[in-house]
């Protein structure tokens, strides 16, 4: 039995013989590939690609990511990623650089609730590597693998109100923005306002010439 099983034969039991009518999505990783990137698992195999990644501050400066000090952080992070992928409520992909032999990047899907079908979307991109096109590239690829495969409804990114390049990225992607949460982020030790970016599956099935 597993973790999701248990969960509803317990949810059951607590309900006195309730009839639960909750649903699993379906959160099995796939790897995709676009014209320059191959989307992998993240694997400690690429623990030197992510530490690079993660060791520069100017990269997660804006986002809600730790700063990594060593190959441990690394690794202990990675571990992370395969936990909580594997009790279903995220799943991550490394934006492997075909040509380079490298992974760029990561992207991934998390705080999956699969009762009302939706899910977060981060990304980091390393430094080298922006304003090339390839976080949407990725998107491209996870955002119909996301609404057809995974059967999400609703897919929202938030972002620090002053990080023009993630804005710019989710409005190129048909994200909309949707609300201006005040101080939930806090960047360099103060709180501060982001906006709320949303796609859902409405949406998409009207882009789905653009996702192609």
């Amino acid at each position: 039995m597993n973790n999701w099983d248990l969960y509803l034969l317990l949810r059951s039991l607590n309900n006195n013989k309730e009839i639960v009518t909750a649903r699993k999505l379906n959160i099995q990783f796939e790897e995709l590939e676009s014209k320059r990137l191959r989307l992998t698992a993240i694997t400690k195999e690429y623990v030197n690609d992510i530490f690079d990644i993660y060791f520069d501050y100017d990269v997660i400066r804006y986002t809600d990511s730790n700063l990594h000090f060593s190959k441990e952080d690394t690794e202990k992070f990675i571990e992370h990623l395969q936990a909580r992928m594997q009790i279903g409520e995220a799943i991550y992909w490394g934006l492997f650089h075909k040509e380079l032999n490298k992974i760029i990047g990561t992207l991934g899907l998390y705080h999956i609730d699969h009762k009302h079908s939706f899910a977060s979307v981060g990304c980091i991109l390393g430094k080298d590597y922006w304003r090339q096109g390839y976080m949407s590239e990725a998107f491209k690829k996870i955002i119909p693998f996301s609404f057809s495969k995974i059967k999400l409804h609703r897919i929202e990114a938030q972002m620090y109100i002053h990080h023009e390049a993630s804005i710019s990225l989710f409005e190129k992607l048909r994200f909309s923005r949707e609300a201006k949460l005040r101080e939930n982020f806090q960047i360099e030790w103060k709180q501060e306002d982001s906006y709320l970016y949303t796609l859902i599956k409405s949406d998409f099935n009207e882009l789905q010439a653009f996702y192609k």
